[in-house]
């Protein structure tokens, strides 16, 4: 009875220890699959991760607005070659898609 107490109570204080390990080596694995599949591209740091992240997303937000702005000068050249009333022409709404990796 003793023998099954002593290992309950190691059992009780391990258990958090390979739930911690388990995890990370499942998170590693899951890691390493979209590594090879090409979903990641590189490792960030964490001190470093708000500062890529930043230029990232402000990157991705000039090429949308770039984009978005082509496409209004070429609405409006479309406009003044057709000589359509400007409230005439429906409002066009740019979606971004996205290729798939994989």
């Amino acid at each position: 009875m003793l023998c099954k107490s002593r290992s309950r109570s190691r059992l009780k204080r391990l258990l958090p220890i390979y739930t911690q390990i388990a995890t990370r080596f499942a998170s590693y694995m899951i890691l390493l699959g979209m590594a090879a599949k090409g979903v990641i591209g590189e490792v960030v740091i964490w001190k470093d991760s708000r500062s890529f992240f930043y230029k990232r997303l402000n990157r991705r937000r000039k090429s949308h607005w770039s984009r978005l702005l082509e496409m209004q000068l070429v609405m409006n050249c479309l406009i003044d070659r057709e000589g359509l009333d400007q409230e005439m022409v429906p409002c066009v709404k740019i979606h971004e898609v996205e290729d798939d990796r994989g």
